[in-house]
């Protein structure tokens, strides 16, 4: 008996920004619930969302599954190479999530400064503004809350 092939990989811009969606609002819903002892699955979460939904952008711009492949999880690199006007962004809050990312260090982070940032509710902010950016390019018109309820 032969096993059934794996499902093959969904590169598709909407597919991409739907587990972006889900991502941010498992973020936001973490965030909400009761009290963890350390935050670290909200700011997974968030940058998880942002992530996606960065590559959403590309996949609608032409980008294919080796271009999402190199530009991997640096949110930095994904910010330029979607093409968007990000001047608006907290800069260092980016570079701050790249290196929780790149480290999946959000549970080793310096708690000091993660509190500064406002226990995640900076990053959660970051989140949504990337995320609705890039819903606009792949669904203009569309019109998505991360928070439940909203």
């Amino acid at each position: 008996m032969t096993s059934p092939a794996p499902p093959s990989k969904d590169y598709n811009h909407r597919a991409f920004i739907a587990v972006a969606e889900s991502y941010g609002k498992a973020a936001h819903v973490v965030a909400a619930g009761p009290r963890l002892p350390h935050p670290a699955p909200v700011g997974m979460l968030a940058c998880h969302s942002m992530e996606l939904a960065l590559k959403a952008v590309l996949l609608a711009n032409g980008a294919g599954e080796e271009d999402l492949k190199r530009h991997g999880h640096r949110l930095p690199e994904l910010l330029d190479a979607s093409g968007l006007d990000w001047s608006d962004l907290d800069r260092e809050l980016v570079d701050f999530c790249a290196d929780a990312m790149k480290e999946h260090a959000f549970r080793y982070i310096d708690m000091n400064r993660y509190f500064r940032l406002g226990e995640g509710a900076a990053v959660l902010e970051l989140c949504d503004q990337i995320f609705h950016a890039c819903l606009q390019v792949v669904m203009p018109g569309a019109r998505r809350s991360l928070v439940s309820g909203s």
